[in-house]
């Protein structure tokens, strides 16, 4: 069985609630999300640690309920 893909932008999930398009499971919310400090000494908000996945096509979030993949744009 072929795995659902979707692309969303970072700052949509970084500021919004993620449900699948899918199945409808609840996949990522703000809260989740975590801060660290980039190459210039900015903090900066960051998907949560462990959340993102990644393979040959990019980094993604994958739903819990369907294993659907949504792949981080910027």
């Amino acid at each position: 069985m072929r795995v659902a893909e979707y692309r969303v932008k970072k700052q949509k999930v970084l500021t919004e609630d993620l449900y699948c398009e899918n199945c409808g499971e609840w996949v990522y919310c703000p809260d989740m999300n975590m801060t660290s400090v980039d190459a210039q000494g900015k903090e900066v908000v960051t998907v949560g640690e462990g959340c993102l996945h990644q393979d040959d096509k990019g980094e993604y979030i994958e739903c819990p309920g369907c294993n659907a993949r949504y792949y981080i744009e910027d």
